[in-house]
């Protein structure tokens, strides 16, 4: 009777309390984590080369951008300036680029955003 109570114990132990073959559970947890983390690593960088990679192509010039300093008043109204802002750019002219502080005193930031890839500026001719 003791050898099978014995044997018993040692099946239900194996059942209840197995050792993992790579390690201690502890380890397992330890390599699991970290596995977690690297992978979450790699999918922000991903995201973010993405999202610099699509504001990056947003900000570069489409060949037919319009050039702040030669626009006439018709072409900025179809750009969707308004009758203000549309003085207010052909007042502030000449622009050296588009970072220009003019620009963002003439046209609204939430507008200027808009814009992106649809304006460009060349500076005046010498």
């Amino acid at each position: 009777m003791r050898i099978k109570l014995g044997l018993l114990a040692l099946v239900v132990a194996g059942l209840v309390l197995p050792v993992p073959a790579s390690g201690s559970s502890q380890e397992v947890a330890k390599r699991a984590t970290k596995r977690a983390a690297k992978e979450a690593t790699e999918s922000a960088v991903k995201d973010a080369a993405g999202d610099a990679t699509k504001k990056a192509a947003k900000k570069a010039m489409a060949p037919d951008a319009l050039d702040l300093n030669t626009a006439s008043e018709e072409q900025l109204k179809k750009l969707g300036l308004d009758e203000e802002t549309t003085k207010k750019v052909i007042a502030a002219r000449p622009f050296s680029n588009l970072e220009d502080p003019k620009i963002k005193e003439s046209i609204p930031a939430d507008v200027l955003t808009k814009l992106e890839g649809k304006i460009n500026v060349k500076p005046p001719a010498k």
